[in-house]
């Protein structure tokens, strides 16, 4: 009958279909997350200069795209690599969306360390039965610290995985005064050995080359302080005239012995660290 015939026919159309999206899906690559075969960092046209270049292309290990400037500034970004899978002729095929495309949205070749190339296919009118245009592309790898200064930094903005890590400067500690004669020992603020250079009541023995002296041992002449031509070496010790001797213990330690002030083992300590208090005249 003329319905079994237009039923059996409709069956066909329908199997047809069926079939058709089965190899459609067969076709289509499978979800894998993946990297490109490529080192991070950035990369322009082989023949480009990398120490000119303005518009460059950037791979983090997460995201792949073009950054630079254009007439109205920075331009570009990266999308984010959510698959990849193997392509043809050694090719790696990535998807920057959940789209079923055969080829992907990039296709890259690694030709070895600092080298690649990406395939684009585009397809003509209808895809079926149209024509299939294939672009191929070569790139190199730049280093980073040739790259124009903007440049850099518009890569440490739009792709800073991609840009090397500043490590921070160490903090250069401040230089050590030199010993200075006679005593040959660093000038300076010497405090007692058991208390902290920032100490605000112990007394503290002061010496510059040219003088030396206690810091608030005299209350009505406070911090005044004597010139070390008045001194005289006697042996291991250095006797001041005023009942008191110095004796080096080393380039930061005195020990000093006073008829006031008893007897005392010190050590240098830096003037930033010390009292306000204690500036000699």
């Amino acid at each position: 009958m003329r319905w079994m015939g237009i039923l059996t026919a409709a069956m066909a159309t329908a199997a047809m279909a069926t079939a058709a999206m089965a190899t459609a899906a067969a076709a289509a690559p499978p979800p894998a997350a993946g990297k490109l075969p490529i080192e991070k960092g950035v990369w322009i046209d082989a023949g480009d200069v990398c120490s000119t270049a303005t518009f460059v292309t950037v791979y983090d290990g997460v995201g792949y795209g073009s950054i630079g400037f254009d007439g109205a500034g920075p331009t570009g970004g990266l999308q984010t690599i959510l698959r990849t899978a193997a392509g043809k002729n050694g090719y790696t095929n990535a998807w920057f969306d959940d789209n079923t495309s055969v080829d992907g949205d990039l296709s890259v070749k690694s030709l070895g360390p600092g080298s690649f190339m990406t395939r684009f296919v585009s397809y003509g009118s209808g895809y079926i039965g149209g024509r299939v245009e294939v672009s191929e592309s070569r790139f190199k790898k730049c280093d980073f610290a040739v790259l124009p200064a903007r440049t850099q930094e518009l890569v440490r903005q739009r792709a800073p995985l991609a840009a090397p890590t500043v490590a921070p400067e160490a903090a250069q500690p401040a230089a050590l005064p030199a010993p200075v004669a006679p005593f040959n020992i660093r000038p300076g603020h010497y405090v007692p050995v058991a208390a902290p250079c920032s100490s605000a009541s112990e007394m503290i023995f002061y010496f510059d080359g040219r003088r030396y002296g206690w810091i608030d041992l005299d209350p009505f002449n406070p911090n005044a302080m004597d010139p070390v031509s008045g001194l005289k070496k006697r042996g291991a010790v250095w006797d001041t005239g005023f009942g008191a001797t110095i004796r080096v213990d080393g380039v930061e330690r005195v020990f000093a012995s006073d008829d006031i002030a008893g007897d005392e083992s010190l050590r240098w300590c830096p003037a930033s660290q010390v009292r306000s208090s204690a500036r000699v005249r």
